[in-house]
């Protein structure tokens, strides 16, 4: 059955039998790569809200010490503390 079969088609054979699940390996990995970026572009994307939730949270409780005592002062606010 050998004898029928050059060197040449063997070699092709067994390039093929290695080549084959190189690629479904190489596939597979770059899937699940593709996959973990797209995840974190999500959590980068989340993250840039949770940011400007944070300043704006931050920003308020001086507000709410500083609102009560600017209610019940004799002298109006200055412009620099109201920005």
């Amino acid at each position: 059955m050998l004898n029928r079969v050059s060197v040449a088609g063997l070699l092709r054979c067994l390039l093929l039998a290695l080549t084959v699940p190189t690629l479904v390996t190489l596939g597979m990995r770059v899937w699940d790569a593709w996959q973990h970026l797209h995840a974190s572009g999500r959590i980068a994307a989340a993250t840039d809200i949770l940011d400007d939730a944070f300043v704006v949270m931050s920003n308020i409780r001086p507000d709410r010490d500083a609102t009560p005592r600017a209610w019940l002062a004799d002298v109006p606010t200055p412009p620099l503390v109201r920005d």
